[in-house]
């Protein structure tokens, strides 16, 4: 089962089940000579233990690592590293009345149909609890980063609509911990805290994002040539030319992947609201977490390297994008939400043509505000623009994310 590997030169396999004796793992590569700190990995273990709060697991697992070999008085010896975590807060017999059952939201139907056989004690091998072997390998491997200087930090930034305002810089990192959500900034916390637990009152769950902060990460570590790409994806560089003939051509096809996902979200978008201003607002929200997804130099990189890249994004701004907001306004007006005198062929153009100047971050990094900020200011003074008065009242109602 290769989702049991992760890994090349530092491989982690992994074994056990939700509700079997042990989970564990093989750590092979790590080089000898390194110190392993048990209280640091324990702590890592810690940090994702069940039973911490109300919004996760009531099991309760005390999480001790036990490792079996490649250590010699706490230093690697160069060779594999087995270890195990063994699982006390156990019971298979709690799922014998479900085991012909297919739970929603989890893997049994899948893992059935891949493999005519399941383990239905807590899903197994899909349960989250698989997690816990790599913890303990990625511990080990953050220890030997450590050692060159590379450190690593991570928190979640979004769980469904409620989102981080700022960039990563402007919050205290430290304070990650301190949430049962693991989110640095406590009024943001408190607001997913309190989806979360809307949510689940309604029996429904919620998705998220996690950002993950490298740092002193030497220039060349990795694998930068492109020919390597198609080792990657499993097939001959001849395989791959005939598909994709040359990087640009490659950089086109992911814009215009990038483009047509845009599009699709947004014209879902406006069946499910009840006004032109929480459309708006919806749109908004699918805007920023494209935006989140690009790079800060991606629109100064294809304007200069990839003009016919550009060009696709250029046709979406003043085909689709100008389109989307002509038929908001007319919704807005048709409601008595916008004003009536509004140009409704001037106003789409004022519209698309400012999204490449939002987007490009390095205009407003000197200011320390992020491209979600500024975005977010863009349709506020959109809106503000066209509302009537009976629209500004709506205007707070939503746009306080």
């Amino acid at each position: 089962m290769a989702g049991n590997i992760f890994g090349r030169n530092l491989t982690l396999t992994t074994f056990g089940e939700s509700h079997g004796k042990a989970i564990g793992g093989i750590l092979d590569g790590l080089p000898a000579g390194l110190g392993i700190d048990f209280d640091f990995i324990n702590g890592e273990l810690a940090r994702r233990r069940p039973g911490q709060s109300k919004l996760v697991s009531s099991r309760n697992e005390p999480d001790q690592v036990e490792f079996l070999s490649g250590l010699k008085d706490g230093i690697s010896l160069g060779t594999p590293i087995a270890f195990m975590v063994r699982n006390k807060d156990f019971r298979p017999e709690d799922y014998k009345s479900i085991e012909n059952t297919y739970r929603p939201s989890h893997a049994d139907y899948t893992w059935d149909a891949k493999y005519g056989i399941r383990d239905a004690s807590g899903g197994g091998r899909s349960s989250a609890r698989e997690t816990l072997s790599r913890v303990v390998g990625g511990a080990i491997a953050k220890l030997f980063l450590n050692k060159v200087g590379i450190t690593m930090t991570a928190f979640v930034n979004r769980i469904g609509s409620i989102y981080l305002q700022e960039e990563y810089s402007c919050y205290d990192l430290n304070n990650t911990e301190n949430s049962d959500v693991r989110c640095p900034d406590n009024k943001t916390s408190d607001k997913m805290i309190s989806l979360i637990t809307q949510t689940g009152q309604k029996g429904d769950t919620l998705g998220g994002e996690v950002t993950c902060i490298i740092k002193n990460l030497p220039p060349g570590l990795g694998e930068p040539v492109f020919n390597k790409l198609s080792a990657d994806l499993g097939i001959s560089k001849k395989t791959l030319y005939r598909t994709i003939p040359n990087k640009s051509a490659l950089i086109e096809k992911i814009v215009s992947s990038f483009l047509e996902e845009q599009k699709l979200e947004i014209q879902a978008v406006k069946p499910n609201t009840k006004n032109a201003i929480e459309e708006m607002h919806l749109m908004a929200e699918k805007a920023i977490i494209h935006i989140r997804r690009m790079l800060p130099n991606v629109t100064f990189e294809l304007q200069k390297y990839y003009p016919e890249s550009w060009q696709l994004v250029e046709n979406h701004h003043t085909g689709f994008l100008q389109e989307v907001i002509k038929e908001n306004l007319k919704r807005g007006i048709s409601e008595g939400l916008y004003r009536s005198d509004l140009n409704l062929d001037i106003i789409p153009i004022f519209y698309a043509s400012k999204i490449a100047v939002v987007v490009d971050s390095s205009l407003y990094q000197q200011y320390g505000y992020g491209q979600d900020t500024v975005f977010k200011e863009f349709v506020l003074y959109h809106l503000h623009g066209v509302v009537s008065n009976k629209g500004k009242d709506l205007i707070n109602n939503y746009f306080n994310f």
